[in-house]
């Protein structure tokens, strides 16, 4: 038995609203029997009003568009907004399950893995290793074991699965731009709690700093609540980009479901975007070709306004990465 998902995606000012209109246009053109499911765009931070030209396509498309500016101590980071519009959505969705999708998403097949079964309350990606770890002897080990001390969770505990690219057996870790749970479960708390604690405890990755901090919190959120879960299948989160020129293989994209495409659809790589997607997807292509690449929608002192808000936001990144702790 299958349950019925609230498709749940932030969107803000500038670039996000032309990425998160594409995303949801290719979910009502190619989300099979999740084509015509709820979606619930959210603004959880304050910022600039959307483009009148957003609001009617969420209009023309179903979606339900909320702007819920929230108190967060950490809202220079971009990634805080998803654990506080999934907890909107827990609140104000009625179906079972709510769906998270990132804005750098294209839907090019019917994603029938996020419709959970009656024993699953949870799934999600483990693409690749990235900042998991491998176990003791692993670089990434130290600042796993930190992140433990920070949600009391024994690291050592948690179990082990193998990654869907690289193959790699690592601890739980899951890709954050795509998974699904049960609204029962009150995940969204639980992960908006994580994501806090980690920030609060200053823990920083060698590898990558603090960017991760949402994606290494997802499993650790999921194993803490001790939900049953399910990895999804690579070709429901794939991933292509300026950091994984190698997966441009149409024999790959083919089968492919949920496309990450991260930077893909930007001026540099927009061309190869196409091409591979001309050869596997030619409806897709032809929907896209001529939308052209991604720009910033903005204009004039619009445009000049979203830049001065981001030079103050990672202004404000940066000095609190100077307090921060590197494991």
């Amino acid at each position: 038995m299958t349950a019925a998902v609230t498709f749940v995606c932030c969107v803000e000012a500038g670039p996000l609203e032309s990425m998160t209109g594409r995303m949801i246009t290719s979910l009502r053109r190619w989300g099979g029997r999740f084509a015509s499911a709820p979606v619930l765009a959210v603004t959880p931070r304050r910022g600039p009003q959307l483009l009148p030209a957003t609001r009617e396509l969420f209009q023309e498309h179903g979606v339900r568009y909320v702007r819920y500016p929230v108190r967060e101590q950490f809202s220079w980071n971009n990634f805080m907004n998803k654990p506080h519009a999934l907890l909107l959505a827990e609140q104000e969705a009625e179906t079972p399950c709510l769906a998270w999708l990132d804005s750098d998403i294209l839907i090019l097949g019917e994603p029938g893995q996020l419709a959970l079964e009656a024993t699953e309350a949870f799934a999600a990606c483990a693409p690749d290793k990235n900042v998991g770890t491998a176990g003791p002897e692993d670089v990434n080990d130290p600042y796993w074991r930190r992140l433990g001390q920070a949600l009391q969770v024994e690291v050592e505990r948690l179990p082990w699965i193998v990654t869907a690219a690289d193959r790699q057996k690592i601890r739980l870790y899951f890709n954050s731009g795509v998974f699904v749970f049960r609204r029962e479960v009150h995940f969204a708390a639980a992960f908006l709690e994580a994501c806090q604690s980690i920030l609060q405890a200053r823990i920083s990755s060698r590898q990558a700093g603090i960017f991760f901090t949402d994606q290494v919190a997802l499993g650790l959120t999921a194993f803490r609540l001790g939900l049953p879960y399910r990895l999804l299948d690579h070709d429901h989160n794939y991933a292509v980009g300026s950091k994984s020129l190698e997966a441009f293989v149409p024999e790959k994209i083919r089968e492919v479901k949920i496309l990450h495409h991260h930077d893909a659809m930007w001026p540099p790589l927009w061309p190869r975007l196409l091409e591979v997607l001309r050869e596997t997807h030619p409806e897709v292509y032809r929907w896209l070709q001529p939308l052209g690449p991604l720009a910033n929608p903005r204009r004039g002192f619009g445009k000049v306004y979203l830049k001065v808000l981001q030079a103050i936001r990672s202004w404000q990144q940066q000095q609190f990465v100077k307090t921060c702790h590197s494991y």
